[in-house]
């Protein structure tokens, strides 16, 4: 999702090609405000949230958090605690 996305650069566009290929757990097409939530979502580059200020998460990244910088994915960042 994330690689689509940096490729596309077009929501409707990674939705689309998602559609293709995988539903919800519940069988249905994703709807592009779920697919804006997981991309905006920081818990993915291995941070969490608190308070309006991002942490050092304990899990594994499982996306660089440059990445998730160049996506645009976090759009508020008042702090960084590495």
């Amino acid at each position: 999702m994330f690689d689509l996305y940096t490729a596309s650069q077009f929501l409707a566009q990674v939705v689309d090609t998602i559609n293709l290929q995988y539903r919800t757990q519940k069988g249905r097409s994703w709807a592009k405000t779920t697919v804006e939530t997981i991309l905006s979502n920081p818990i993915y580059a291995g941070t969490v949230s608190f308070n309006g200020q991002l942490f050092d998460g304990t899990h594994e990244a499982l996306i660089p958090y440059d990445l998730v910088c160049a996506l645009g994915m976090m759009k508020k960042v008042r702090s960084h605690v590495h």
